[in-house]
């Protein structure tokens, strides 16, 4: 994207009423929205301008721009069905986090996430620099897409065939990527796996499913046999790349409430739709979040997941995916804090792992259709911070986390914590929030001693405008 457009000081003084804006920011405020442009925005690094705007896919329609947002999103899971946000490759580390950042899919991601925000309907000669984030050659791509629907790298990967970098090398990596993108797709199929099916000859799962016959590569006695959750997801694949809908959404919320109540012998759970059911209609996974206000949560992800598979709507172990994460929580805050005194953790985008117990499976309907269902079960009094976390999306709690260690503190869906003294202290339990020019500063009405109770206390820690979830589908 190109580095004079990914930052700029937030240290500048505030202009006041009267004083002019600078050419760029004359920019700014005609993506962010004279509704949502207020005059300390003028002073503000481009991380938390971001967060000043509204992400949300029917205002994007309305405008004029979610074609474009469609495409640089098509454009990030491509990329992504190549490399994780983290992955591993020889010569290429960050010698902070041991790991290669895939920078691709984050910047197309979050090109895509501005372009959704702007509040004026972009053009095609778009230049790098007249928006947030995007450098000449994002800009290119997007001018291209707005004239023709497409562009260079896009006809590529929809091609299967190699993309060629902004420097005209060919990246051999590329090759394959919307069809390893489609192996991606189905529960327990890696980045991995999906490039060694590719590598087999496989160009549709129709192939996969021929290899995996007896006698076949993918089949059992074959050289690379695939797994049973593999096997089920290929089975079931007609289902599982389908979005579920409200009615399904309703069947699995009553089912976990319902086993709940019966695992622990009491009512009052609360169960909220996270993900991106909670952000917009679409759902292509159903993620529920679990909490009790008072009631002990240690070992109740085990017996939900035993009540849900004997009364059949869980797939079960070895059958279909069906991963249970347990026994975390009680080391999580010792867990956050040397994390956090970690300076490869304090990458935005590696804070996204928890500690929280959760099933991650398969659920069958009533109706007999499988659908993906995640079940994640926290604290009461991490309910907000976790609401944030797993309501999303990626790309705006990339921009939260980041304005998070811009401040000097460390957001996570468990906490908020913050150096001082080399001790890792929570807030505002034991300190208070910073800045971004590190002085401590309290939200308005807040005072050592209060505790966070809503999404909205998250936000305004964080000295940042609450956002509901709709407005937050960056």
């Amino acid at each position: 994207m190109g580095s004079g457009a990914s930052s700029r000081s937030s240290s500048v003084g505030r202009p006041g009423p009267s004083q002019r804006l600078s050419a760029q920011d004359q920019r700014l405020k005609r993506w962010l929205g004279d509704n949502l442009w207020h005059p300390e925005c003028a002073g503000m690094g481009l991380t938390e301008l971001a967060l000043q705007a509204v992400y949300s896919q029917e205002r994007s329609q309305r405008i004029g721009n979610e074609p474009v947002v469609q495409a640089l999103r098509e454009l990030a899971r491509y990329e992504r069905a190549l490399h994780e946000d983290y992955f591993e490759q020889q010569g290429v580390q960050s010698a902070q986090l041991g790991k290669s950042v895939n920078h691709r899919s984050m910047r197309y991601a979050k090109a895509a996430a501005i372009v959704r925000a702007s509040a004026v309907r972009v053009t095609p000669d778009i230049r790098g620099g007249d928006l947030p984030f995007i450098g000449d050659v994002t800009a290119q791509q997007i001018g291209d897409i707005i004239r023709t629907g497409t562009c260079a790298a896009l006809d590529c990967f929809r091609a299967d065939v190699a993309v060629t970098d902004s420097r005209g090398r060919r990246r051999g990596d590329t090759v394959g990527a919307a069809t390893r993108a489609s192996f991606h797709a189905l529960p327990a199929v890696g980045q991995k796996t999906a490039k060694q099916w590719w590598d087999l000859g496989c160009r549709s799962l129709e192939h996969v499913k021929f290899a995996a016959q007896p006698g076949g590569p993918l089949g059992e006695g074959g050289a690379f046999p695939i797994s049973p959750e593999q096997r089920f997801s290929l089975g079931h694949r007609g289902d599982l790349l389908e979005p579920a809908s409200a009615a399904d959404i309703d069947e699995m919320l009553g089912w976990v409430q319902r086993g709940l109540e019966a695992v622990s012998g009491t009512d009052g759970w609360l169960v909220e739709v996270v993900g991106g059911g909670a952000r917009s209609s679409a759902r292509h996974d159903a993620d529920f979040l679990v909490t009790h206000p008072s009631a002990p949560i240690e070992g109740v992800v085990l017996r939900l997941r035993d009540w849900l598979v004997e009364s059949e709507h869980l797939f079960p172990p070895g059958q279909a995916m069906c991963r249970v994460q347990a026994r975390l929580l009680l080391t999580r805050i010792g867990w956050l804090r040397e994390e956090h005194l970690k300076e490869a953790s304090a990458a935005p985008s590696m804070q996204t792992l928890d500690r929280f117990d959760h099933i991650y499976g398969i659920a069958r309907l009533d109706s007999g259709k499988a659908q993906r269902m995640d079940i994640i079960i926290c604290p009461h009094e991490e309910w907000a911070f976790a609401l944030v976390g797993w309501i999303g999306s990626r790309t705006f709690l990339r921009f939260m986390r980041q304005h998070a260690k811009d401040c000097g503190m460390y957001l996570t869906s468990h906490r908020l914590l913050r150096k001082v003294d080399g001790s890792s202290l929570l807030v505002p339990d034991e300190a208070a929030p910073t800045d971004c020019s590190g002085r401590e500063r309290w939200p308005p009405g807040w005072y050592p001693g209060r505790r966070v109770e809503s999404q909205a206390d998250v936000f305004a820690l964080l000295g940042m405008p609450y956002k509901e979830p709709h407005e937050r589908d960056a």
